[in-house]
């Protein structure tokens, strides 16, 4: 599915203000897109020394979205965006947004364990809420 042209959000402007944009990728919210996000973020980001960490945590961070925003809704979407400072990789995902629900360290049995991943892995991570949605955000291999 090609990449739609978006603008990026006040978040993600903010967040990418260092960084060196790669790559963008705006896909439907539903589970069987999860894939197309692996695949966008293996061929935008190489033989990156991260590589395999970021294709869990995009796969993890991609599938919260799809699981607990709206943009799992019919018509719902999300925008993956990678991001490069010399040998530093920073990749979000931007969703659209829930009532109540916010990204949370937290595993449970009967759930995935995807935040935690993402804190266990990730160098840095973190979130911004606006109008627009969630962006959730890693990096991987050092950055300011």
């Amino acid at each position: 599915m090609p990449a739609d042209l978006v603008h990026p959000s006040d978040s993600e402007q903010v967040l990418l203000l260092a960084w060196t944009v790669v790559g963008r990728l705006t896909m439907p919210g539903s589970p069987e897109f999860v894939r197309n996000a692996r695949r966008f973020t293996a061929r935008t980001i190489g033989a990156h020394p991260r590589a395999e960490d970021a294709l869990l945590l995009i796969s993890e961070v991609v599938t919260n979205a799809v699981l607990h925003s709206r943009s799992g809704l019919p018509g719902g979407k999300i925008v993956v965006t990678v991001a490069k400072l010399a040998d530093a990789l920073l990749i979000s995902t931007a969703d659209d947004g829930a009532e109540e629900c916010l990204p949370r360290v937290a595993a449970a049995a009967d759930r995935g364990h995807g935040l935690v991943l993402v804190d266990g892995l990730a160098d840095q991570w973190g979130y911004q809420r606006d109008q627009a949605g969630t962006t959730v955000w890693f990096t991987l291999g050092g950055g300011p």
